[in-house]
């Protein structure tokens, strides 16, 4: 009761001031009479109870959430189920022989992916119990749930996650790329120019067009310093990283395989790749880009590893430059394995994100600090931050000299695989030496000694043999793997009897 009457006293003491303070503004501002009602309520709104404004209670809440997520289940189930007959539809179709769309085909896809996923997914649901273990299931394996459940803010913030894993990995490609051609390449003043700013733009997240990237293709030719079969292992690796094809099996192979072999399975996968990209770029290039639905235009970006936020324009002047590049036959294919069309400048990213999903690339700093991740993103951060107050040319000055240090660490990497590089080429001296002095028959009479009833024989064991033979002639028999890797296949490694004298006769030549 005594703390009832100090809230009135104070109620009608603030009343009295503010009748006061309102009378003597009142010459100089006229004071709404809606402004003095609500300035001054009446005291029974404060004495009664039942007319305040009450705050939801946690049983509220909770009953609100809950509705929530039973209703985003019964849309997931209904979608799947309706997606689920289209595709039994569209699988009649094929079967009869009709031709789908390209947006049929991929419901068809997205839908037996689903049904896929059902099965680990329906397991925890049927064992007594294990719906406990879920949630950390989804943790660890975000994909294991089907799309008709995923919402977009929750594919939003997987793809952020994603790009964040993969933005040192990207600066890392790019780095040995502008090492390889600054120090590979002899360059005349004309070009160099143009090859300069064209990188300087490229480690700046600037706009690239498909004219810029025609100025680098040069490099990627089979005769380039970035030809796909002169890439190291680590370079391929990190390629099917981004891809997105870097599996657990390619990640196990490389604990047993050694690295030579390790680096044709890796260069066979990212071949293989490239031949269903280019097959789906055909495809995209017989629809209209200006009928894409917005969720198309981003998914068709995202897919290909592009700069998927922007406004819809800037999305198909992507993928028109895409579809220019992929499409030609005079550009090797994995140059788009490095180089990518963006429309949009990486600095105005930040704006294109909402408040929310900012706060969760900045609670994400954390996962990434073994990485340093973070760093290079505060770093970046702190330049834009800075842009409109410092002087530009001081700006435009420490960007340079960020760039030239980092360049010069990748240099000298380069300059170490040019001495393996040349190092290789003594040992296929070395190796041509000793073919010169042993006839082809004797190397093919070991390989029919191995042949098996099909006529092939494993290449491990045919090395092993040969280099048992010439004793102490070969000492390395690295020099004919290298001759022998290009047989190498994904399911076996056997060499038949004509290829293997096929590679025979062209290690003569070239060595």
């Amino acid at each position: 009761m005594q703390q009832t009457m100090r809230r009135l006293v104070s109620r009608v003491r603030f009343a009295k001031h503010t009748r006061q303070v309102l009378a003597i503004s009142a010459p100089q501002h006229h004071v709404p009479p809606h402004f003095l009602q609500q300035a001054v309520r009446p005291l029974s709104s404060v004495a009664d109870p039942a007319k305040r404004k009450k705050k939801p209670n946690q049983l509220q809440t909770l009953r609100a959430w809950l509705w929530d997520q039973a209703l985003h289940l019964w849309h997931g189930s209904r979608l799947l189920y309706v997606n689920s007959r289209t595709a039994w539809r569209l699988r009649n179709q094929v079967a009869n022989g009709q031709k789908l769309t390209r947006r049929e085909r991929q419901l068809l896809e997205t839908t037996a992916k689903d049904l896929v996923r059902l099965l680990p997914f329906s397991a925890f649901l049927i064992v007594p119990g294990a719906e406990l273990l879920l949630p950390f299931a989804l943790t660890l394996f975000p994909t294991l749930i089907p799309s008709t459940f995923t919402t977009d803010e929750q594919r939003r913030r997987r793809l952020i996650l994603r790009n964040l894993e993969h933005s040192v990995v990207r600066r890392r490609l790019l780095e040995h790329m502008a090492a390889r051609i600054l120090v590979s390449q002899n360059l005349s003043d004309d070009s160099s120019k143009t090859i300069t700013a064209t990188l300087r733009s490229l480690t700046r997240g600037g706009v690239i067009r498909a004219e810029d990237i025609r100025v680098l293709t040069p490099s990627f030719e089979d005769d380039g310093p970035l030809a796909i079969q002169k890439l190291p292992r680590y370079i391929l690796r990190e390629l099917c990283l981004v891809m997105g094809v870097y599996s657990w099996s390619a990640w196990f192979e490389g604990l047993l395989l050694p690295r030579a072999m390790h680096a044709v399975r890796l260069r066979f996968i990212l071949q293989q790749t490239l031949e269903k990209r280019e097959e789906d770029d055909r495809c995209l290039a017989e629809v209209d880009l200006n009928a894409l639905t917005p969720q198309e235009l981003l998914r068709e970006n995202e897919r290909r590893r592009m700069l998927w936020l922007g406004s819809e324009s800037n999305l198909r002047a992507q993928l028109q430059d895409w579809l220019a590049l992929s499409l030609d036959q005079d550009i090797p294919n994995h140059v788009l394995l490095f180089l990518r069309p963006c429309a949009t400048d990486v600095n105005a990213v930040p704006a294109l994100l909402t408040q929310d999903e900012r706060d969760h690339i900045l609670g994400l700093q954390g996962r990434f600090a073994d990485s340093q991740i973070h760093e290079w993103i505060r770093k970046n951060m702190d330049r834009s931050a800075r842009a409109p107050k410092e002087d530009g040319t001081d700006l435009e000055k420490n960007v340079m000299e960020d760039d030239i240090e980092s360049l010069k660490e990748h240099v000298e990497e380069v300059r170490q695989e040019l001495g393996e590089i040349e190092a290789t080429k003594e040992q296929l001296k070395g190796f041509g030496q000793v073919l010169k002095s042993t006839s082809d028959e004797e190397l093919l009479s070991i390989f029919d000694a191995l042949a098996d009833e099909e006529g092939v024989v494993e290449i491990p064991s045919l090395e092993k043999k040969i280099q048992e033979y010439l004793g102490g002639k070969l000492p390395d028999v690295s020099a004919l793997h290298i001759s022998l890797e290009s047989f190498y296949s994904e399911d076996s490694a056997h060499i038949s009897r004509a290829d293997f004298a096929a590679a025979l006769s062209r290690c003569r030549q070239d060595c």
